[in-house]
């Protein structure tokens, strides 16, 4: 069993700290992208939950837990976004974006509950590794009310990872090679949003 997972991120905390947060055009598109795919992670989590067998009760109850957490977490971008007088539906879906979680329901209904793991993983590990220093550029950048997301997330995934891990770490080994290559994928989708969120400035400033 690989338990060098957490390394797995290093590649992607890279691109997230290059961000260019104070760039309102790439940071508000970031906020849309985080909107579309956080207002299915109640629904995801209660799927991965339901699916979970009696032998992942562990899985079970972190998720059905976890989707209470993720409780109405897209309103907080819908203010963010109201700092700039933008609506998330302003901005376009990327097809990065929809891809990103809309492979959940496949790894979730025809894999492995436990693979939906490496997506919760990806973001949160990230959250925890990042989120302090994008917040912080943020709020230098556009102000406190911009960036309530971020400090949310900033702070209490530290709690939700650390319960993440005490999960991952009691999987058996096939639960965790399905969480291991999803958490790969989902890592790259992410990347890939991202870079389409930094790219949207360049077309923008090429229109202009």
């Amino acid at each position: 069993m690989n338990k060098n997972y957490q390394s797995y991120l290093e590649a992607l905390s890279v691109t997230f700290k290059n961000f260019p947060w104070e760039n309102s055009v790439a940071y508000t598109h970031w906020l849309a992208q985080t909107y579309y795919f956080v207002l299915k992670s109640t629904r995801l989590l209660a799927l991965a939950g339901a699916q979970a067998s009696l032998q992942q009760n562990s899985l079970h109850y972190r998720y059905l837990a976890h989707a209470g957490e993720e409780k109405a977490h897209e309103k907080l971008l819908i203010n963010d976004l109201k700092h700039f007088n933008l609506a998330p539906t302003d901005l376009p879906e990327f097809p990065q974006t929809a891809g990103f979680y809309q492979a959940q329901y496949y790894w979730i209904q025809h894999v492995n509950p436990a693979s939906f793991m490496g997506y919760i993983y990806s973001l949160e590990g990230l959250a925890v590794l990042c989120g302090t220093q994008a917040y912080e550029r943020v709020v230098a950048a556009h102000g406190k009310k911009a960036g309530s997301f971020l400090m949310i997330h900033s702070n209490e995934d530290i709690d939700h990872l650390e319960k993440a891990k005490q999960v991952i770490e009691g999987l058996d080994k096939k639960d965790f090679q399905d969480f291991f290559d999803n958490l790969k994928i989902s890592s790259g989708l992410y990347e890939m949003i991202l870079n389409s969120c930094a790219q949207a400035t360049l077309k923008k400033s090429k229109v202009a």
